[in-house]
């Protein structure tokens, strides 16, 4: 039979949902890059979303993790908004724009990514953090923290990866690297998502930074400082304040 992952809150449904690895609303294109996991340990591979989808929650878990799913959907709308409000009042001269704020609820946010690596890593050959004692399946404190019924303890939680001068693209992609240490114990996973990147990290052992992922393929993630839970992305136009999209914590 097929496992609800989030069991061990033991409200589980009778039924099982046929759950989209990556929720369906929050991308715009057919495919995702992923690396890091048995099938593409070496090199990143990309594959189409439809073919993404497994039983690995039941019905009523897969409805309570609603929030999180509309979190990252807002999120991409916000940034997307953002960038269009960027490019339109850029065209025009120097002005006292009316400065537009776009709220993100940061937890909602990191319990997406939370669920998301979840997903992808769920009955995989390695552990899930540190405090993990089974192969492939999260601890009831992670399942905890997805569903919004407790928090990471720092520095556990989302990171942002600043790609400074560089401008955000949202074409729809979505890229994911999940990192690993021996033993084989998944430590989190870097995100390319809604034009930025995000590293959410499982342990609370150490603090992570560029130092720690000096082979990564991005070199951005590599030389940039990580910034744990990121709290705002301003986007001035003429040297002025225009809008800023804001992480509430």
């Amino acid at each position: 039979m097929a496992e609800c992952w989030a069991q061990s809150l033991g409200d589980c449904s009778d039924k099982m949902s046929r759950e989209h690895i990556f929720s369906e609303g929050v991308h715009f294109a057919d495919e995702v890059t992923v690396q890091g996991l048995s099938w593409c340990e070496d090199q990143p591979r990309t594959v189409g979303l439809s073919s993404l989808t497994a039983k690995i929650l039941c019905k009523k878990h897969n409805s309570d993790l609603s929030f999180a799913d509309a979190a990252a959907i807002s999120t991409i709308k916000f940034f997307e908004e953002a960038i269009r409000l960027h490019g339109f009042r850029s065209k025009y001269r120097p002005a006292n724009w009316t400065r537009r704020n776009f709220k993100v609820n940061g937890h909602e946010l990191e319990s997406w990514f939370l669920k998301t690596l979840i997903n992808i890593t769920f009955e995989s050959e390695k552990l899930m953090g540190k405090y993990a004692t089974q192969p492939g399946k999260p601890t009831r404190e992670l399942v905890e923290i997805a569903f919004q019924r407790r928090r990471f303890d720092p520095p556990a939680g989302l990171y942002t990866i600043p790609a400074v001068g560089k401008d955000a693209v949202l074409d729809g992609s979505i890229r994911v690297s999940v990192m690993t240490q021996t033993p084989p114990i998944t430590i989190g996973a870097v995100f390319l998502f809604a034009g930025m990147r995000f590293f959410l990290y499982l342990n609370d052992d150490f603090t992570p930074g560029p130092e720690n992922f000096k082979f990564h393929h991005d070199p951005v993630v590599s030389t940039t400082p990580f910034l744990y839970r990121f709290r705002k992305v301003a986007f001035p136009v003429h040297g002025k304040s225009s809008h800023t999209v804001t992480f509430n914590w």
